[in-house]
């Protein structure tokens, strides 16, 4: 079982996410560059994880941190899955080593290695990552403006793919921001 996160929980990680696109620069209508994003968070990416192996996140200094992922993601086939990892490793960045949020826990980090996808603190960091990508305006305006449907076995299904190239995330991603915001009903 998923740890579970209430309502008012979710909801101060999305603003958390909307502080952290203000404070790089990025309205909640643009596409956020996961390249441009750490550099302005004062890190950098490094590709030299062992494909098998998850991403960390290091403490270099008092104002700066490297991102490691695996070296396969580097691909541009790969850029969604990269994304999604990059930013659900912001997440454990500022939720859990308190970059920016505080010093002293800050200071005390070292390294943080992604923890169990069972874990409370996975699914906050996966909650943040999606609102880094999606906020809720910009997902509503992309999903309005892409309404296209399908028919799969006579019903009326969604084409998410133009939502899903235009944030650059995996489908599944798209799904459960959708279903998160209600904007999507699982049948």
């Amino acid at each position: 079982m998923r740890g579970a996160m209430k309502r008012d929980v979710r909801e101060l990680i999305a603003e958390l996410a909307g502080l952290i696109r203000k404070y790089i620069k990025i309205d909640e209508f643009t596409v956020i560059d996961e390249e441009k994003a750490i550099k302005a968070l004062g890190g950098k990416i490094i590709y030299d994880v062992p494909s098998r192996e998850l991403g960390y996140v290091k403490r270099i200094g008092k104002d700066s941190f490297e991102i490691h992922v695996p070296k396969v993601l580097e691909l541009e086939k790969n850029r969604p899955k990269r994304r999604w990892l990059i930013f659900r490793l912001v997440g454990h960045l500022i939720l859990h080593m308190c970059y920016m949020i505080d010093e002293t826990a800050w200071e005390a980090a070292d390294t943080y290695k992604e923890p169990d996808h069972s874990s409370l603190e996975y699914v906050e960091a996966c909650e943040f990552a999606r609102y880094m990508i999606m906020p809720r305006n910009d997902y509503v305006r992309v999903l309005k403006q892409c309404e296209v449907t399908v028919t799969i076995d006579d019903k009326e299904q969604a084409d998410l793919s133009p939502i899903v190239k235009h944030f650059i995330v995996p489908t599944h991603i798209v799904i459960q921001q959708g279903l998160r915001l209600g904007e999507l009903l699982w049948e």
